[in-house]
């Protein structure tokens, strides 16, 4: 599998591994549930986590991100995908260096985002404490936000919340959005 954008607008490289991708009508016309796993996914360009990652400044990961990219080996998402939104519900990417979870919403039509998640250094050390947190958290996670529009989104890491181990880390953001059907 290899995900190629050729455009100059499109902002995320990443490619290999194997996609599984389901997709179910979800009530009005042209919005389906879906979910995404991919095994074995290097991204290669991703602007918007390199911010991330220099806003909680984990120099060797953004240096591994610059080399030939990160690797994940596990990716998996749930969404409700409608003609003018996606909405994640959950989603998490694991590797040896890094674990994260992400949820929120993109509005399609105004190019415009508002996303959260965690990320988790050292994952493959760190997800000692993944039994008590969400999918692709480690015991130790930093919360973060991305808002506005996709081609440049405000990137905020709450580095606080790096004390708050697990399930505590629920005090530093919103519950994710529900997908039940199209909204």
């Amino acid at each position: 599998m290899a995900l190629l954008r050729k455009s100059a607008d499109d902002r995320i490289k990443a490619g290999g591994g194997a996609l599984d991708l389901r997709l179910d009508p979800a009530g009005a016309a042209g919005s389906y549930r879906g979910d995404l796993a991919i095994d074995g996914l290097t991204v290669t360009d991703a602007p918007a986590a390199a911010s991330i990652l220099s806003a909680i400044s984990l120099v060797g990961i953004a240096e591994q991100a610059g080399e030939g990219g990160l690797h994940f080996g596990r990716v998996e998402a749930e969404f409700l995908l409608t003609p003018e939104r996606l909405v994640v519900s959950q989603s998490s990417a694991t590797g040896p260096s890094l674990g994260l979870s992400l949820d929120g919403a993109l509005d399609l039509k105004r190019k415009t985002m508002d996303m959260q998640g965690v990320i988790s250094p050292f994952y493959f050390v760190n997800r000692v404490g993944a039994g008590m947190t969400r999918r692709g958290e480690g015991l130790v996670g930093i919360t973060f936000t991305m808002k506005g529009p996709f081609a440049q989104p405000r990137v905020r890491a709450n580095p606080l919340s790096m004390l708050a181990p697990g399930v505590f880390r629920e005090l530093f953001r919103r519950p994710p959005p529900q997908i039940g059907g199209a909204e």
